[in-house]
């Protein structure tokens, strides 16, 4: 696919992104996909390019995945990390849930990357998100989730965050 790249907002440049994804499903309930990107095709010398491979599984009682990332810029020094997912039905309306991402050497700060609503500490070696909760399911499209994050930096200048929080998702 080739697009402008500027996601859901106008676009203010010039800059173009190709994307591409190849799926494999060597079973129903399991999928291989191998996707990624360059942009920047504008000529100011800027440029990203990202890859990932995801793995997934999914069955009518638990799901999980794998996803492994890694995007180098005009600096060529990479950003990669690896995330792992999953869930679990515990009865009819319940399910418990858990993802944990890992950011890999450092490359959190490499990037000058911000994700305001993370503590990532940028003098950290290596920062881990850790998310794990419960869904409640009360009627069709209502779920209500008490959950925990806890944020590692690993190596770095601050220490660790713990959050909790309780999200409500509706789908009308």
């Amino acid at each position: 696919m080739y697009g402008n790249g500027s996601s859901t907002v106008p676009e203010t440049d010039l800059a173009k992104t190709i994307y591409a994804a190849l799926q494999f499903y060597p079973t129903k309930d399991f999928v291989i996909e191998l996707n990624g990107k360059y942009a920047g095709m504008d000529g100011s010398g800027t440029w990203t390019t990202a890859g990932q491979l995801f793995l997934g599984y999914r069955n009518d009682k638990a799901s999980a995945g794998a996803q492994y990332y890694i995007n180098v810029n005009e600096t060529g020094t990479p950003w990669m990390g690896l995330s792992l997912f999953g869930d679990v039905a515990l009865a009819e309306k319940w399910s418990l849930f858990l993802r944990t991402d890992m950011l890999f050497d450092g490359t959190y700060k490499s990037n000058g990357a911000s994700i305001q609503y993370l503590p990532f500490d940028d003098s950290a070696d290596s920062n881990y998100m850790l998310v794990v909760g419960v869904d409640f399911n009360p009627v069709g499209t209502v779920h209500i989730s008490p959950n925990f994050e806890a944020i590692f930096n690993v190596g770095g200048n601050t220490g660790h965050d713990y959050v909790p929080r309780l999200t409500a998702f509706w789908s009308f």
